[in-house]
């Protein structure tokens, strides 16, 4: 609750949430107005919002944002993880989502993925494109020929699953794999087979 009041957290961090929960997952029935659980907004002081509904999901994926936000000082949010959080709640209630993306970022060790400059991400990338020259050598000199780099396809796999961009189902496999090992070498495997 305390990550909800006015002044919690800087308007920055709370601006950047407000622009990514549309964001979320937009056709999932949790993400809609009119879907699972939506409730009508309070009337707004502009005269707007009166009569309109807030989906179920929106609502979640704020609170366990904002509270994360609130417990991580260093890291606050960072875009990507809102689709974690959504996919979590999609499984879980408010509380267990929070607490288990609590433990991907501090247990799994996620978090430096979200520090400033991408730490973890960046030597993941790094490690990854060492890999692809050890067991795909042929694609990785085609990769070279043409200039791609790993960070090219890879950034949104080891930051949200790919929860953005690949199907759900296999992106929740990812996701699901991470919690089970609790490392990201799941991505990795992943990242092989699907090249």
């Amino acid at each position: 609750a305390r990550a909800m009041g006015d002044g919690a957290l800087d308007r920055h961090v709370v601006e950047q949430i407000e622009r990514d929960l549309p964001r979320t997952f937009p056709r999932h029935t949790m993400w809609r107005a009119s879907g699972y659980g939506a409730t009508p907004l309070p009337p707004s002081g502009d005269g707007g919002g009166s009569g309109s509904e807030e989906a179920a999901g929106l609502q979640m994926l704020r609170c366990v944002l904002r509270s994360y936000a609130l417990l991580d000082s260093e890291v606050l949010y960072v875009q990507a993880m809102n689709y974690v959080v959504g996919a979590l709640l999609m499984y879980q209630t408010e509380e267990v989502a929070f607490w288990t993306f609590t433990q991907l970022m501090w247990g799994v060790g996620l978090r430096r993925c979200f520090l400033q400059g991408l730490p973890l991400v960046m030597s993941c990338l790094d490690a990854l494109g060492d890999e692809i020259q050890r067991q795909l050598p042929r694609l990785h000199k085609h990769f070279e020929a043409a200039g791609v780099m790993p960070s090219a396809f890879a950034i949104s796999w080891f930051m949200c699953f790919g929860l953005d961009k690949l199907p759900f189902c296999v992106a929740v496999k990812l996701l699901d794999l991470v919690c089970a090992e609790r490392s990201l070498r799941p991505i990795f495997r992943f990242s092989i087979a699907i090249l």
